[in-house]
């Protein structure tokens, strides 16, 4: 049995959008926020949130550039991100802890 693992980069597009000037299309025209982010993965559903990105992008042109956002408005996006993405791992590693203290006492109950 061979274990698929990998890295993979997501993007999320949120809907807060705000009317900025885009360097590009040198027009003052609407711009979406959009979540960027990696994760490190087993067979696709169990995984490890590695970076998020934060961009304004205009809708336009599609140019987008990196935005700051600090933790009070990262929190609130980070809920879009999907459960197994960010704590994947650690459902996995409790699922194995589980599964190896169960077997452990079964086998003790079948010894008896």
């Amino acid at each position: 049995m061979f274990a698929e693992y990998g890295k993979d980069t997501v993007v999320i597009p949120l809907d807060h959008t705000s009317y900025e000037h885009c360097p590009k299309c040198e027009t003052n025209c609407l711009h979406s926020l959009v979540l960027q982010y990696e994760y490190t993965h087993v067979y696709y559903i169990f995984g490890q949130l590695g970076s998020q990105k934060f961009y304004s992008v205009c809708d336009k042109c599609q140019h987008g550039s990196e935005r700051n956002l600090d933790d009070a408005d990262r929190r609130g996006f980070i809920r879009v991100i999907p459960f197994l993405h960010r704590y994947g791992f650690h459902v996995i590693a409790v699922l194995g802890i589980l599964g190896t203290a169960g077997a452990f006492m079964v086998n003790s109950l079948s010894k008896k």
